[in-house]
């Protein structure tokens, strides 16, 4: 998960666990972020032609996600211990 708000600077990125679900061990700012979904984190080995093997978007995930530029995706952060968040897709 990419959370991103280019007025403050601001590009946090969670990993996204296998359910689904994503945590955050960097504080957040306060602010509306853009939201993308990216692809598990690997450790880029290089895969049978040399090259390291790109991460694919989960199954059946729009490309349209991967992306702030392009994601409809939206989040509010506030200034509480815990933000909970549900995207539909």
């Amino acid at each position: 998960m990419k959370f991103h708000n280019p007025d403050l600077g601001v590009g946090i990125t969670c990993e996204l666990n296998p359910d689904g679900t994503f945590v955050s061990n960097t504080k957040i700012p306060e602010a509306t972020y853009k939201v993308a979904i990216s692809p598990p984190n690997t450790s880029h080995e290089p895969g049978a032609g040399g090259m390291p093997v790109i991460p694919k978007l989960p199954k059946g995930l729009p490309s349209k996600y991967a992306s702030p530029d392009t994601s409809d995706l939206t989040a509010e952060v506030h200034s509480q211990p815990v933000n909970e968040f549900t995207f539909e897709l």
